[in-house]
């Protein structure tokens, strides 16, 4: 808008463009229903264009009522104290309309984080107001009947367009203690292909940008789990409180083996582990270690992967489907490791040949490892 030098009362404006839209096309376009005096709201904002943004950056409003809307002594403010344009005498904006101030019309610049847009009829109340944390590059804020969504399409004099909403599914462990690695996962879907990212925050210091991720907590405590899924345009953020308690550890111990069935070994190998606590044990976490020869120093981790439930003074057999061992038919050694992987127990067996079929090796409690007939 420009003033005439030679009066303060005489304006001669390039007013800002208006784009009719008929009456039938309204649901389509992004305005809210009810939601300002007079009918007339914001519906697009550009505040972060790819562009020159002193020259891309945009506010488009609408007239959302059946009768025009003299916008005279309106006012535009940001969340700025000196950010402030007063719409020109004269200026009105149609029923069914939409008018777009360019960055050349209201002249104070829109804030790509943590701003707040406020329309002001004559009187000075609002008749409309948004706010955002944040916006993407050339990503406009648009309204959407009654909500805010984000947008690649770019419709300034037009009805507003949006692609499909996406949608985060998420999945947060139960429960959690202290030292033993938690699973999380996350998936955005958009049914557009469009490349999506994830990002973990953890709530002590530590993130993930896995979609599929582990996580150890290192202190008991009460953490804010938060992940966020974007697809270039929108951001979706899910949270959840998970409490950490210290792990106790429960009294779980290997009481028999049987390293060579009769027959082929494959599969059928199993180790009989019995839970001398007082509660019920998963073992699901758990693991089984293993090395076969004295000069190997690491020993190799097999994970149980699949849950096996063991009630107080139970025993369960433990076979290759809840976890990928395999045990030698003359030497082996063993050890038992929690969630934590600390080792619990370590067995170890050595023989001038091999085992004979179906022969178990067993512990009875106040006596020392035993070789017996399976029958």
């Amino acid at each position: 808008m420009r003033k005439d030098k030679n009066s303060a009362e005489k304006e001669t404006a390039e007013f800002p463009s208006i784009t009719h839209t008929e009456t039938k096309k309204y649901d389509r376009c992004g305005a809210s229903k009810d939601t300002a005096k007079a009918g007339v709201v914001f519906s697009e904002i550009l505040s972060n264009p790819k562009g020159d943004e002193d020259a891309e950056e945009y506010i488009e409003l609408e007239n959302t009522s059946d009768r025009l809307v003299d916008l005279s002594e309106w006012k535009l403010r940001d969340a700025s104290k000196t950010g402030k344009y007063t719409f020109p005498n004269g200026l009105s904006i149609p029923a069914h309309a939409f008018l777009v101030l360019a960055r050349s019309d209201f002249s104070f610049s829109l804030n790509n984080t943590n701003e707040t847009l406020t329309l002001e009829d004559p009187r000075g109340e609002t008749a409309d107001t948004v706010s955002w944390k944040t916006s993407k590059e050339n990503i406009a804020l648009a309204r959407d009947q009654k909500r805010w969504r984000s947008t690649s399409f770019l419709t300034r004099d037009k009805a507003n367009q949006f692609g499909s909403d996406p949608t985060l599914a998420t999945t947060f462990p139960k429960k959690a203690v202290v030292g033993v690695p938690l699973e999380f996962s996350a998936s955005l879907r958009n049914g557009e292909s469009k490349k999506t990212k994830v990002a973990w925050n953890f709530g002590d210091g530590k993130k993930s940008y896995k979609g599929t991720t582990t996580h150890t907590f290192a202190k008991k405590g009460r953490y804010t789990i938060t992940v966020t899924g974007t697809d270039g345009v929108s951001d979706l953020v899910k949270t959840k409180t998970l409490s950490v308690k210290k792990y106790e550890t429960p009294t779980i111990r290997i009481v028999a083996l049987m390293p060579n069935p009769a027959g082929k070994d494959t599969k059928v190998e199993w180790i009989t582990i019995e839970n001398r606590s007082k509660k019920s044990v998963d073992l699901k976490g758990w693991s089984i270690a293993t090395k076969s020869k004295t000069q190997t120093k690491n020993f190799t981790n097999h994970l149980i992967t699949k849950s096996l439930t063991i009630k107080p003074g139970e025993k369960k057999r433990l076979t290759k489907k809840h976890a990928a061992f395999t045990l030698g038919n003359t030497r082996q050694y063993i050890e038992l490791r929690d969630p934590r992987k600390k080792t619990l127990q370590s067995i170890r067996y050595k023989l001038e040949k091999s085992a004979p079929d179906d022969a178990v090796y067993t512990k009875t409690p106040g006596r020392p490892w035993t070789w017996s007939s399976a029958s």
